[in-house]
């Protein structure tokens, strides 16, 4: 199925936002190291400015000719550039300094109104820099003093004049570096390019866009979708979706996805339809390698395993949270072996004869388990298979491979996306609640786990 769907600018500025901390986090970290680079290893500069003006003098009375002043600005403006007139203004700052440190000090420019001249200069020190920039400025008066003199310009009676009309100061402040100012500016470009590119790497990676990624992933595959976030408004929603999608399943299989079967979706889930009025069973079936017992500090046996050779009766094995019951959990059971008890049973229905009084089994299942000696054996895997991905990490490729892998559009009958550190999350919670056995009495309530289920399940028997 081909999906029309494009992201459109309220996705380009969630996508932003949903990651809002993390760009605002690197783009003030960029800005700290800026500003601490610009203050302790960057040595600063200083900057002097000198004025001169040019104007023409004609038998000692000054007259208005701008063509004539602003070309003769332009000229001793480039004159002051040649290495006669650098070396001539290094003689005259006095400094230890040679001509092409002070040549790439010193910036000679004309400026307006016609006839002006600036004189620039930029040093490690603001002495220096007032001395050359204030250097340069009396050479050039000079030298245009000694032009008139060899023009002997007294028959015309007119002559080329230029003063200092402001000296070079020595600046209090460097020009360069100016920590602050330099720290905001990397601070908006990194808030800028960050953001971009937390909204287009998705996109380009072919993940699946974090928001409306539900309706996306329905249009994308044609298999109904629901996104879960840990809120305490999912299971309202998880039952609505229930209701529409699922009512007609007596068992599922619910494979989780690039994940340990955390019990969080699947109790969810279980606890949706049982609130409909389908009393509903959630079984572990990873028989090799369960962890479903972990995450909630329960024992792992008598289980699956026990009930299915008749070892034990399934009120024996069967968990209840304390108080009302929503929802029931059979544990894996058995001691992780190869499994032998499951490869027994692939007719696809035995378990459901020995489940009494529940109209719904939910069998959990990790997408890196053995389905077809597990779940194939406890349920008719056709047109029953729930798949859990995580949105954050799943592509549209590799989501379209799953549900290809699965069945396709007629088996996979819905997709649960909910990210792992909310399933975390979650299943924290579903921990810290008391869970007993369905056939004790209410003193016979299981231990409290001892560890937290946020570490991650135990690789071992238990």
């Amino acid at each position: 199925m081909t999906s029309t769907w494009e992201p459109g600018l309220g996705d380009h500025l969630r996508s932003i936002w949903r990651r809002k901390w993390l760009v605002l986090g690197g783009a003030v970290f960029v800005a700290e190291a800026v500003f601490f680079i610009l203050t302790y290893a960057v040595s600063p500069r200083y900057e002097a400015e000198a004025s001169l003006r040019l104007s023409i003098e004609v038998d000692g009375g000054l007259v208005l000719d701008e063509d004539r002043v602003e070309y003769a600005s332009r000229v001793y403006a480039e004159l002051a550039e040649t290495p006669t007139a650098i070396g001539d203004a290094a003689d005259r700052s006095g400094l230890d300094l040679d001509r092409d440190a002070v040549g790439a000090a010193l910036d000679v420019e004309w400026a307006q109104p016609p006839g002006f001249i600036d004189v620039m200069a930029s040093a490690d020190d603001a002495e220096e820099a007032a001395l050359l920039a204030d250097a340069m400025a009396e050479s050039i008066v000079a030298t245009i003093a000694a032009d008139a003199e060899r023009l002997d310009a007294s028959d015309s009676g007119t002559a080329l004049v230029a003063e200092v009309v402001e000296p070079a100061i020595a600046p209090s402040s460097p020009a360069w570096p100016r920590p602050i100012r330099e720290s905001i500016v990397a601070f908006l470009i990194t808030l800028v390019v960050l953001a971009e590119v937390v909204a287009l790497w998705r996109p380009l990676r072919g993940l699946l866009p974090l928001s409306r990624t539900a309706e996306l992933v329905t249009d994308l595959l044609g298999v109904p979708s629901i996104t879960l976030t840990g809120d305490p408004e999912d299971r309202t929603r998880l039952g609505s979706f229930a209701a529409r999608h699922l009512a007609s399943a007596p068992a599922m299989a619910v494979v989780q996805y690039g994940r340990d079967t955390r019990p969080a979706v699947p109790l969810r889930l279980g606890e949706a339809l049982t609130a409909s009025g389908r009393p509903t069973l959630v079984v572990d079936g990873d028989a090799l390698d369960p962890s479903m017992h972990w995450w909630l500090g329960l024992p792992r046996k008598p289980g699956l395993e026990e009930v299915m050779a008749d070892e034990r009766p399934l009120t024996e094995a069967v968990y209840q949270p304390e108080g009302k019951a929503e929802v029931s959990l059979l544990t894996a059971g058995g001691d992780g072996s190869d499994g032998s008890v499951m490869r027994e049973r692939r007719n696809g229905g035995p378990i459901l004869d020995r489940l009494p009084g529940y109209a719904c089994v939910l069998v959990s299942v990790g997408s890196d388990s053995p389905i077809d000696d597990v779940a194939a054996s406890l349920i008719e895997m056709r047109h029953s298979t729930v798949l859990v991905v995580d949105p954050e990490r799943t592509t549209r490729r590799r989501l379209a491979e799953l549900v290809h892998g699965y069945g396709g559009q007629e088996d996979v009958i819905a997709i649960i996306l909910m990210a792992n550190r909310a399933a975390a999350a979650e299943t924290k919670r579903l921990a810290a609640r008391s869970w007993k056995r369905a056939g004790w009495s209410s003193d016979g309530v299981a231990p409290r786990p001892r560890r937290l289920a946020a570490l991650g399940p135990k690789r071992q028997a238990s």
